[in-house]
């Protein structure tokens, strides 16, 4: 898959260069595709019209150290925080629509 990519240099954000790159965009048992998983792009890109920031709070030890992620990493625990409430929100939602909790079931 070809994507528009833009490299930006990470001390201004300015472009470095803006040019149509192959990426990888196939995607591993967790969902996430290659190209986010490496740092070789600088600390910034636009792929698809949307900003990638690379963000070293993402770790999967035997898979990734750091991601491209929409959030730089001085904004990963606001959104961490807004993943776990929608985590959270869909939980309750779900046992709701099953008839809520059950007798004798405990309930996460």
């Amino acid at each position: 898959v070809r994507a528009h990519l833009l490299l930006c240099n990470p001390k201004d954000g300015a472009a470095t260069s803006d040019q149509p790159l192959a990426l990888d965009h196939r995607h591993n048992r967790g969902g996430i595709v290659f190209w986010r998983k490496t740092k070789t792009l600088g600390s910034k890109v636009i792929c698809d019209e949307k900003w990638g920031h690379w963000c070293t709070k993402h770790i999967c030890a035997s898979d990734y150290d750091g991601l491209y992620m929409t959030h730089d990493e001085s904004g990963h625990d606001k959104w961490q925080e807004r993943k776990d409430h929608f985590k959270e929100h869909n939980r309750r939602v779900k046992r709701e629509k099953q008839g809520g909790a059950q007798e004798g079931v405990a309930t996460p």
